[in-house]
């Protein structure tokens, strides 16, 4: 059976218990999403603090109210917007349905900022990705910037940039 280490004073002289903690225990457990087969350890690798906070909000902005047995409520129910015209009214109205998903069903994080992205008449919307720098998005598409920080840990901040596609499954 794998257990944990405990604190030893005499092995760990170097700090006090409290920043031991600190260091050595992750303040949130989980699983990926979705699950990756070519992954070291499997399907079911660990993750750790915002990455399974990013994969639980994933599967909250994809699931439709109802979908969920014995939890009609969660989800937010995006894909109803899809074909929608990107207006302002329609970015406030998502940024508020987000917002309350999140404050509902998510409580282990504060949220800083929501930006909700729509494509503008024929021509791509670009935006700037911290990631991976120029992005677009397509048509019958939304692409939703999540900021956000752990209530564990203000110090961590960390983005989910989402995109929800109509041919496409998961980007």
């Amino acid at each position: 059976m794998n257990q944990q280490r405990r604190y030893d004073p005499f092995l760990d002289s170097k700090m006090n218990k409290l920043e031991w903690i600190e260091k050595s225990v992750p303040t949130i457990k989980g699983y990926p999403f979705p699950l990756d087969r070519t992954a070291p350890g499997g399907y079911f690798t660990p993750a750790y603090d915002t990455e399974v906070i990013k994969a639980d909000l994933i599967q909250l902005l994809l699931t439709e109210p109802g979908e969920r047995v014995m939890m009609p409520q969660f989800g937010t129910g995006l894909r109803k917007y899809i074909f929608e015209q990107g207006t302002n009214s329609m970015t406030i109205e998502i940024e508020k349905l987000i917002i309350s998903a999140i404050s509902t069903w998510e409580k282990r994080i504060i949220v800083d900022d929501i930006t909700v992205y729509f494509p503008t008449g024929d021509s791509r919307l670009s935006y700037d990705n911290d990631d991976s720098g120029q992005d677009t998005i397509e048509e019958n598409s939304i692409s939703i910037r999540i900021s956000f920080k752990l209530k564990e840990n203000l110090e961590v901040v960390d983005n989910l940039v989402f995109k929800l596609n109509y041919d496409s499954e998961l980007i």
